[in-house]
């Protein structure tokens, strides 16, 4: 008879928790616990369709009911964005907060997808209809915006930190793709603060976190120019040519480099990487097939690179590369350093980037 028991007493307390209606139901009732003046709310009542599953309903009718209470935070929006044209507050404001409420007025937009904070979402059945509520007090959602807008601001500066760290090591290629990501984190921040601003009638700079989220701003422009030339190289390149100096190899690695946004200096102590290569180029052996003649020539070449944030050395090898001509082995040696050069240059970009 026990094991009858809890699923009879389960089953009776779910009666029950479907026949009693909730406050929010009724909307006389709602109204009067759930006044406009200190909720941002939203009702949705929906018939349940043959066939559908409880959940989907109700999930349906949720997603309905924080449309509209979404819709009321948009309507709410706009009514205080035409008040700021009079407001005495916008008059006076100097500052930050003069140029906040400009930008305010002119964009701020609310779409009925926005993601409101702390907002709370109930559900009933009744026989076969379904219906929701969502809802939260003004204060709460001032409140919980103002925890968004701290917590936002506090992962900026922590990635800035992080940013930093690898600015100070040489890894400048890594920091200005991280820095370049890091722009877009600023707009939900703003997008909290003007929703603060249009709920909380008593929001000034400090409670916004104007300051705060101006600095930031500056940093990361400062951060950006730090990095805007990419990254210093100080590279020194001697490349023999059967006995004479050949710049040609230092010009096409320098070519080849340019999209990294590389900036080359003549002094290592200004640079991230110091490149050592050291080349030279040797006969290798001549062919005779009847009329025609083939020379071949090897370019040899030692590159070694320094990480100068650290002076380590994480990187020395050598490399030969062959190349052939119709004409003399000079001419081979050409086509062997035009080669010779995309292979030096993809070893720097693949050790100075990772």
């Amino acid at each position: 008879m026990k094991k009858y028991l809890l699923p009879i007493l389960l089953s009776a307390l779910s009666v029950t928790a479907f026949a009693q209606a909730p406050d929010w139901y009724d909307p006389d009732v709602r109204a009067r616990f759930y006044p406009a003046s200190t909720f941002f709310s939203g009702f949705a009542m929906n018939e349940m369709k043959k066939g559908e599953s409880l959940d989907k309903a109700l999930e349906s009718v949720k997603a309905a009911a924080r449309v509209e209470a979404v819709s009321t935070i948009r309507v709410h929006v706009q009514s205080v964005k035409k008040d700021f044209s009079r407001s005495d507050s916008y008059s006076t404001a100097t500052g930050d907060m003069e140029q906040f409420y400009q930008r305010f007025e002119s964009n701020t937009t609310l779409s009925t997808d926005i993601e409101i904070p702390g907002i709370k979402i109930e559900s009933y059945r009744e026989g076969n209809i379904v219906a929701a509520f969502a809802f939260i007090k003004c204060r709460d959602l001032q409140r919980q915006l103002e925890k968004q807008i701290t917590m936002g601001l506090t992962r900026l500066e922590t990635q800035m930190d992080n940013i930093q760290e690898l600015i100070n090591n040489g890894q400048k290629a890594e920091a200005r793709n991280r820095l370049a990501a890091l722009e877009k984190d600023f707009a939900p921040i703003e997008n909290n603060q003007e929703l603060l601003l249009a709920v909380d009638p008593e929001a000034d700079a400090e409670s916004l976190q104007l300051p705060e989220a101006k600095k930031l701003k500056q940093r990361h422009a400062q951060m950006a120019m730090s990095l805007k030339n990419g990254i210093y190289i100080a590279l020194q390149c001697k490349a023999d040519f059967f006995g004479t100096d050949y710049p040609t190899l230092q010009n096409a690695i320098k070519g080849e480099l340019s999209p990294l946004g590389c900036t080359f200096t003549d002094k290592p102590e200004e640079a991230d990487w110091l490149i050592v290569i050291s080349a030279k180029a040797r006969e290798y052996r001549s062919d005779n097939y009847g009329k025609y003649n083939s020379f071949f020539s090897y370019v040899d070449a030692h590159i070694a690179i320094t990480k100068q944030a650290t002076k380590q050395k994480i990187f020395e090898d050598e490399i030969s590369v062959k190349g052939g001509d119709t004409q003399n082995h000079k001419n081979a040696a050409r086509a062997a350093y035009k080669d010779a050069a995309p292979r030096l240059s993809a070893i720097i970009q693949q050790q100075i980037t990772q």
